[in-house]
């Protein structure tokens, strides 16, 4: 089986904290792979340990928050830019389990019943995820924010590689 994320045992609720400052809502928001998509600030996220510890490894390219709209859902895909991303679901104000679900599958597309893993965002915890594994996104009555970390295209910038590095340095 082919491993569709890492969770990292990085505390990373500061980094939440920090990027709810300010209201989400308003956000300079632009397209970006279907997605409204708002760049943070370099500053916004290297203040976080585990973050800026891969960045010294696997330079970042940008992190910034991707919004989805309440009951919409993204198509099954593999990304086609990135190889692997670090995403956090930021709670919401109401629950911090938010309404929307991120599913794994390996075989949909081959029949009409498929096999899939779901992926369950805990508060407050950053993951990485392998963008290379057929996903989807299910978003239910609330809108969904997302903060995502984008590598830079590299050969050595692989989901096994910075896993790897992850759990042998306690990430």
């Amino acid at each position: 089986m082919i491993e569709c994320y890492y969770r990292l045992r990085t505390d990373a609720l500061m980094l939440c904290h920090n990027v709810m400052s300010t209201s989400l809502d308003d956000l300079q928001y632009q397209q970006y792979f279907n997605f409204d998509a708002s760049v943070l600030g370099r500053e916004e996220w290297l203040n976080n340990p585990a973050l800026a510890q891969i960045n010294q490894e696997f330079p970042i390219k940008q992190a910034g928050i991707l919004k989805m709209d309440p009951h919409r859902g993204y198509d099954w895909h593999t990304d086609t830019e990135r190889q692997l991303a670090i995403n956090m679901v930021l709670p919401t104000v109401q629950s911090t389990k938010h309404p929307s679900e991120t599913l794994f599958s390996l075989d949909q597309g081959q029949a009409m019943q498929y096999s899939f893993h779901r992926m369950s965002y805990q508060p407050g915890s950053l993951y990485l995820f392998n963008t290379q594994v057929p996903h989807t996104v299910i978003n239910f009555a609330l809108p969904r924010y997302l903060f995502s970390v984008e590598f830079l295209a590299s050969d050595y910038t692989t989901y096994q590689n910075v896993r790897d590095y992850c759990f042998s340095n306690g990430l």
